[in-house]
């Protein structure tokens, strides 16, 4: 069984919702300059976002394929996933929608439902950003 570390006393991450709620965390958390041993290797998506060059149809094409490759790793029966956006109202500001389903012994799991299903650490991390910079 493939597992996901966990900076918690819980250890490591087995439950196929949990890794989803977790991998998208560590994404949008994680930054490449954080090592310098797999130089090249992080994909987070501060990285996605240097790259697109604030083109946004880059951008998606860029997350899509970075969340692909980290949903990959954890679940190799098979991941799919599509990223769009959405400007919000009247200002440069943007939605990235994420969506994923990811297959293990045969069982489809998606990733708005993982989010939902378990006390997600995604959700927690971007309440605090969003309370922070209000």
């Amino acid at each position: 069984m493939i597992t996901v570390p966990s900076l918690s006393p819980r250890g490591w991450v087995v439950n196929p919702e949990e890794q989803l709620d977790k991998q998208l965390d560590y994404y949008t958390a994680s930054n490449p300059s954080q090592t310098l041993l797999y130089n090249g290797h992080v994909y987070s998506l501060q990285s996605a976002i240097f790259e697109c060059g604030g083109n946004m149809d880059t951008l998606t094409t860029i997350v899509s394929n970075h969340l692909t490759k980290i949903f990959g790793r954890i679940f190799p029966e098979g991941a799919t996933v599509n990223v769009t956006y959405e400007y919000i109202g009247e200002t440069s500001a943007v939605n990235l929608l994420v969506s994923a389903n990811v297959v293990r012994n045969n069982k489809t799991y998606d990733l708005a439902g993982a989010i939902c299903n378990v006390d997600s650490s995604f959700v927690k991390s971007n309440n605090a950003i969003r309370t922070m910079i209000l």
